[in-house]
């Protein structure tokens, strides 16, 4: 396990459960954010910027989010899919600063892929705390595109607010952080929170540790899963026509 969650995790088993009950996680996109993001980038691909959620049914604060180990986690699903992330010096793997958007060269700041605990924007501050092992990572052989996420993110000042929830649509939920992406299919399919994210982004999972009151946390594991595309669909379904015909004439 990477060190922050360990300890986490180790806190987690001497202590009861969570008041709130943890619904799962929710990836969000806006057509109009994505048009913008492609236009802004411009680099002949077209974006898709999700965004993370943790949802609850009440009240409650994340306190830390990853992967189990460093070898598990998540990452994009899409065949040559890849991570957008603004150069330097702008870019970073927080929450940007809104202050850098209208400066030359930070353009695309508003659409960095990062992690976070509960905000946006770090102009106000931000005690998003980095495991010593994360990163953005390639896995795609040496393609220098970002595909992979690893270690995990945590409140570095747990009594401040940053990972409480807040109310939304009758549930209550944390912002993990933004992830835009190219190489994607389609857009993601809609739906609400769930311990299992099928979509057409990411493949994976993480592990989100909630506060206990009283002391200590809860952990839960949510996996992603690829859900195939309507063409990939239309090929199964030819395949197997072909396959039922061969038995008959056999």
């Amino acid at each position: 396990m990477i060190r922050t969650l360990s300890v986490c995790a180790g806190v987690a088993l001497a202590t009861s459960v969570a008041s709130a009950t943890f619904l799962g996680i929710e990836l969000r996109t806006d057509p109009i954010v994505n048009a913008s993001a492609t236009s802004t980038i411009n680099d002949g691909q077209q974006y898709h910027v999700l965004r993370m959620f943790a949802v609850f049914d009440s009240a409650d604060e994340v306190l830390s989010v990853g992967q189990p180990d460093d070898i598990t986690g998540f990452g994009v699903q899409a065949s040559g899919g890849a991570f957008f992330q603004t150069p330097g010096p702008f870019g970073a793997d927080t929450a940007p600063n809104s202050g850098f958007f209208a400066i030359p060269g930070a353009e695309t700041l508003p659409y960095d892929t990062f992690v976070s605990l509960g905000i946006t924007d770090s102009s106000g501050g931000d005690s998003t705390l980095l495991d010593g092992d994360f990163g953005f990572e390639d896995l795609s052989a040496g393609d220098s595109l970002d595909d992979f996420i690893r270690g995990g993110w945590a409140n570095s000042d747990p009594t401040n607010t940053q990972g409480e929830t807040i109310p939304s649509g009758g549930a209550f939920e944390t912002f993990l952080g933004q992830f835009t992406i190219t190489g994607m299919s389609s857009a993601i399919l809609p739906g609400g929170p769930a311990m299992l994210v099928e979509n057409n982004a990411l493949d994976g999972e993480l592990t989100v540790f909630v506060q206990i009151p009283g002391g200590g946390v809860t952990p839960f594991t949510v996996n992603f899963t690829s859900v195939p595309t309507p063409g990939a669909t239309a090929l199964f379904g030819i395949a197997g026509l072909t396959f039922s015909r061969r038995r008959r004439s056999a």
